[in-house]
């Protein structure tokens, strides 16, 4: 790709809507290159991209929240045309963790804003993509684009903060923008925590559907095709500083939705009542005349989308948004990182062996900002060297150096630089930290602190293991005990137990790693912590 090529950014276009509209761009602008900017939360894949290898096509994971990481990309292409798509859009997760859709939504979309003033006059178009939930309940007429704004939840409430800085920015700067709001949108990508990929995951299995209230509440649901023709139609043809509804005219209720769906999967349709939201607006209805004056109109009906819908999710599972991540994996060399290296390629992931020493602090920084990783594993740690296949090594004289930089620093290290980066990191840590339990009945469990140092290595591991809790929310940490495979090796403790002409007869834990290490991985791709 050429950097003095005309570029099209779309911001979180590895997630539902904002994939599809990359799709769409490809096709029609070859001559543009896409740079798709995502941070790849859990609810993004680049598997929702099938064009990936698009000539025209270019993947920079960048957190909008980071002003540096946006201007670091308007810096370096030809940047003529933004799509902001990205946001946290889950309502439910706005009541439980407000303040981080304030910085994705408000923040992230004022750094955008601040670096696309410095692109003028190159830039031709700035595109906010918003919602229909920033008008919140309706309970006449259908709403024009002048409607108050009322919204009832924090997620609402952050698109129209965003709004408001957009609308600002044309008004004050004369920034080139439009802005869309939207009815609700589903198809294939989107993550199945939306009402209706939800409820086809659970009729596939069999399990009630989940209602909040009386399920009374309507919703205009548009297939996401129609969505993006819609945002492009604005995109292309309409006026600088208006804002253009994108909806479609047909209300259904949750209850109707459930049916409707149970029917077309010739599924037995059960339900069960969940706590209800904070606030459960009762409907949303949008006047999107202005756009059809444009010359858009929507073309698939609500069966054939929902026909097109459960097909699609019949053909994926929950496995599409955890694969095809980038994972930078210290410790690769090792016998538990060849394992891991070898299992995230039968993905399809990419892996990239990191080459900086892990206890070298800009090296693992330099690193980190240009690999940007979706994922970091620490597989590193000392346990044995020169003469010796047992932690026995680091008992020997002079060897409390080597234990310490390997198995507290190196570690504490990647913590840090991770966290620093808004990057998920998995640590594989051990149970070689606990005294043996005189009552057989006892064990311990995730919550027990690190009670045995009558080893150099336990002390230093289980010092690690205490300040990993530093990195709540970071951090998954993952602690293994007399790791076992199915195969002979030098590594693999049945190798060595069965050529111990001594043991001690104490019971034990193992970990048996071909069925610990697809958990583990699965567990970090969906950022699960703790």
């Amino acid at each position: 790709a050429e950097m003095s090529q005309p570029a099209i950014v779309v911001t979180g276009g590895c997630g539902f809507i904002g994939s599809h509209a990359v799709g769409s761009l490809l096709e029609s602008y070859p001559d543009h290159l896409i740079v798709n900017v995502d941070n790849l939360e859990y609810c993004a894949s680049h598997l929702n991209i099938p064009m990936a290898k698009a000539s025209n096509y270019v993947f920079e994971k960048t957190d909008i929240r980071v002003h540096e990481e946006v201007e670091y990309i308007f810096n370096k292409y030809n940047v003529e045309e933004i799509l902001h798509f990205a946001a946290e859009s889950h309502v439910d997760n706005s009541f439980m963790r407000s303040v981080t859709f304030t910085q994705a939504n408000v923040l992230g979309t004022h750094h955008l804003l601040e670096c696309a003033l410095k692109l003028a006059p190159n830039l031709h178009r700035f595109l906010h993509i918003s919602t229909d939930e920033v008008y919140g309940e309706v309970h006449g007429d259908d709403l024009k684009e002048d409607a108050l704004l009322n919204p009832t939840n924090p997620y609402a409430a952050s698109k129209a903060g965003a709004e408001q800085l957009v609308s600002s920015y044309v008004m004050s700067f004369g920034l080139p923008a439009v802005i869309v709001r939207m009815n609700n949108a589903y198809g294939p990508h989107q993550y199945p925590e939306k009402v209706i990929p939800r409820f086809i995951r659970l009729l596939q299995e069999g399990k009630p559907l989940t209602l909040q209230g009386d399920g009374s509440q309507t919703r205009r649901f548009m297939y996401v095709t129609d969505v993006v023709s819609g945002v492009l139609t604005a995109w292309k043809k309409g006026q600088v500083g208006l804002v253009y509804n994108v909806g479609t005219l047909r209300e259904t209720s949750v209850l109707a939705m459930g049916e409707m769906l149970a029917q077309k999967m010739n599924v037995p349709l059960k339900w069960t009542v969940i706590p209800d939201r904070n606030v459960n607006d009762q409907r949303y209805a949008i006047d999107a005349a202005k756009l059809r004056l444009l010359g858009w109109e929507p073309q698939v009906d609500l069966e054939e989308g929902l026909d097109l819908t459960i097909a699609w999710y019949k053909e994926h599972s929950d496995e599409h948004w955890i694969h095809g991540l980038r994972w930078l994996v210290y410790g690769h060399a090792g016998w538990i990182g060849g394992q891991v290296c070898k299992l995230l390629r039968s993905y399809g992931d990419l892996v990239i062996e990191a080459k900086a020493r892990a206890d070298d602090l800009e090296a693992v920084s330099a690193e980190l900002m240009s690999i940007k990783p979706d994922r970091v594993v620490c597989l590193i740690g000392r346990t044995h060297g020169p003469g010796f296949s047992t932690i026995d090594y680091l008992e020997q004289p002079g060897k409390l150096r080597e234990n310490v930089r390997d198995n507290l620093v190196a570690p504490m290290i990647l913590a840090e630089g991770c966290r620093a980066r808004g990057i998920h990191l998995t640590y594989l840590g051990t149970g070689c930290i606990f005294d043996n339990l005189h009552d057989t009945t006892e064990t311990y469990n995730e919550e027990s602190k690190p009670n045995f140092f009558g080893s150099g290595y336990s002390t230093v591991k289980g010092f690690t293991d205490v300040l990993m809790h530093m990195y709540e929310g970071h951090v998954l940490n993952c602690r293994i005990r007399m790791p076992i495979v199915n195969w002979d090796c030098p590594r693999n403790f049945v190798s060595k137990i069965i050529r111990y002409e001594r043991v001690i007869n104490t019971q034990n834990s193992m970990t048996y790693l071909p069925e610990l290490l697809p958990v583990m991985l699965n567990a970090a791709a969906k950022k699960k912590t703790g």
